[in-house]
């Protein structure tokens, strides 16, 4: 299976850094396919990763930290006849309404808009379907990378953030749903963890984690110098925090009300 793989922020960096998400974001598709016994190969093709492997994946992309969104897809070439052939053979299973996406990087002698008004020309006149550019229910999207292309019809979210391991490394003092939420919400903006174990499940942390995660028992003053971590993280809410420690200590949930604790707690253990 091929997919087409979508990030945010990392496209808004420097080329230099650009390259060096890219490359954590390959790697950590990598070690989590790893971890459910498959693997993948990966190809960067310019604002996007290409993903092949010989499984189902979609479950682990959902859960890779960096990736916006991703595609299954068919791989075609950049010719006009071969995009709306390719085109037409992914509408046939089409009900409802429907809308034509391209997007598109190269030298070609069409624009992305003529692409989708070809394509969505074609398609009517086939299956005789109705067009909706604001909440199709069906929609044919067609990636067009110089000389080649790849089109698609779903549009499957991932996590978004950054990829893990792209920031500094923290502690996680984890004692309850709150601390591992904490520990995701750091995760996501693309710290490394190491998990202080109190004493409470960690497992979900598992499924999001590239890898195995690094969990440590004792002192947490002592620990984070062991392992080099920059910051303490607890799932405290409140200003309050009762013992002192030699590093910074985040409370990424300060912010955020129960229900919102709770909305992300079922999102990250599903």
């Amino acid at each position: 299976m091929l997919y087409l793989i979508r990030y945010g922020e990392l496209a808004l960096k420097s080329r230099q850094v650009r390259k060096r998400f890219e490359k954590t974001l390959a790697e950590n598709i990598s070690k989590m396919s790893k971890k459910e016994g498959k693997t993948v190969e990966t190809k960067n093709i310019y604002g996007r990763l290409l993903i092949e492997s010989e499984s189902d994946i979609s479950g682990i992309l959902s859960r890779t930290f960096g990736i916006v969104s991703f595609s299954p897809c068919s791989k075609i070439s950049s010719d006009l006849n071969d995009i709306k052939k390719s085109s037409i053979k992914a509408a046939k299973s089409f009900k409802g309404t429907f809308a034509v996406e391209c997007n598109r990087t190269g030298k070609h002698t069409y624009t992305s808009k003529e692409v989708e008004k070809i394509v969505g020309a074609d398609i009517v006149e086939k299956f005789s379907l109705g067009v909706n550019l604001t909440k199709p229910e069906n929609i044919i999207g067609i990636d067009i990378r110089d000389n080649e292309g790849y089109i698609y019809t779903k549009n499957i979210q991932g996590p978004g953030g950054l990829p893990v391991g792209t920031a500094g490394k923290v502690l996680v003092i984890v004692e309850n749903n709150d601390s591992s939420l904490a520990a995701w919400l750091m995760m996501k903006r693309g710290c490394d963890i190491v998990v202080l174990d109190k004493g409470s499940s960690h497992e979900s942390l598992g499924k999001w984690y590239p890898g195995k995660l690094n969990i440590q028992n004792g002192d947490p003053d002592e620990t984070a110098k062991k392992e080099c971590c920059e910051a303490i993280i607890s799932g405290n809410t409140g200003l309050e925090f009762g013992e002192k420690y030699g590093i910074p200590v985040f409370k990424p949930l300060i912010g955020m009300d129960k229900n919102k604790i709770n909305e992300l707690e079922n999102y990250i253990t599903k």
